[in-house]
């Protein structure tokens, strides 16, 4: 074939080229500078599952009753509302169940020569093993003779000891709202501490005199292990009676307003 005639032939090949190369480009989206960089990911808010727990401060004082038995002026379901006021606020969790979910256990009779409905509860109640806080009230009634966080060491572990000093600091800023976070820290470390180093003798009950008792207003705190027994955290209604009464035993008092860690 000559050259002459290939050239109609070339011609229509290179424009057939060239409109493919058009209909490439026009089907490829042009690429603006905004484009050209990702979105950022927007910061999303989980969605709460639970009903909020507004801040409730407890109104704390001891009061004596007919048979001149203390118990403190708050119930328990003001203290289960207090203590999830503070936990939703750190972490928008509810750290106690409501009365109803508690258990209503008989009371041994080594640990009380009063009647009491001990209402007890832990972070899941089908695991027994875990930290408890346990609240006494006086039978048929509301109000709060005593508290005890309660640990089973027998089967402590880092963990669980974790849980447990959770659920210490959250009741204690409840029942002492005038001390403040650190020193409440530095105060369940001391307790963790003397309850291992000044083992008690007898089982836990009413009777039981501190070695230590450390107090605010009208609320004493104190530590308690014995062999066979549960580490606890006690914490009960006192008046100037009371402190002297202990004291007059040898119990060592402790202003926690005084008080230096």
């Amino acid at each position: 074939m000559k050259l002459r005639s290939l050239g109609p032939l070339l011609c229509l090949l290179a424009a057939a080229g060239m409109l493919a190369l058009l209909c490439l480009w026009a089907g490829t989206p042009k690429q603006t500078a905004e484009q050209a960089e990702p979105e950022p990911l927007q910061d999303t808010v989980p969605e709460e599952t639970e009903e909020p727990a507004p801040l409730s401060p407890l109104t704390i004082h001891a009061v004596t009753d007919g048979e001149n038995l203390r118990r403190f002026s708050f119930t328990l379901e003001e203290l289960i509302a207090c203590v999830n006021g503070l936990s939703w606020q750190d972490s928008r969790s509810r750290l106690l169940p409501s009365k109803e979910d508690w258990s209503l256990l008989s009371t041994p009779e080594t640990e009380t020569s009063l009647a009491v409905d001990l209402y007890s509860v832990s972070q899941d109640p089908s695991v027994w093993f875990l930290p408890t806080v346990s609240a006494y009230l006086p039978p048929g009634e509301d109000q709060v003779r005593k508290l005890s966080l309660d640990l089973d060491e027998h089967s402590d572990t880092e963990n669980k000891h974790e849980d447990y000093r959770i659920l210490c600091r959250y009741v204690l800023r409840a029942c002492l709202p005038q001390v403040g976070e650190d020193k409440l820290e530095a105060l369940y470390e001391t307790l963790d501490r003397q309850a291992y180093e000044r083992r008690y003798d007898s089982p836990y009950s009413d009777q039981t005199v501190p070695y230590v008792l450390y107090y605010q207003g009208e609320v004493g705190v104190f530590p308690f292990f014995a062999l066979g027994e549960y580490e606890r955290i006690t914490i009960l209604p006192v008046t100037q009676e009371d402190l002297a009464a202990l004291a007059a035993r040898g119990t060592q008092l402790v202003d926690l307003d005084q008080w230096q860690p």
